[in-house]
């Protein structure tokens, strides 16, 4: 057998407190002049992947277009009743 070679890439997310952001975490985002509260899918060709809260929608951000991120902690959430 010859030789085998394997790529591997190793992408890691921090918040701006330091805090390694993983798949599924909450998260508030400051983008432009919004705060986005989301949940955190991953990064896909270059875009910061996230989930909105109320419905299963993704929505992809530019790196560059997010200026905060922090973590919070959501133990309940409350879904709007018709």
């Amino acid at each position: 057998m010859g030789v085998q070679i394997e790529k591997k890439e190793i992408i890691t997310v921090r918040d701006d407190c330091g805090q390694v952001v993983s798949p599924g975490d909450f998260l508030m985002m400051r983008v432009g002049k919004e705060d986005v509260v989301c949940r955190f899918k991953g990064i896909e060709a270059g875009y910061f992947k996230t989930q909105h809260l109320y419905d299963d929608e993704t929505v992809k951000y530019r790196n560059a277009s997010i200026e905060s991120i922090y973590h919070i902690d959501i133990t309940t959430i409350n879904a709007k009743e018709d």
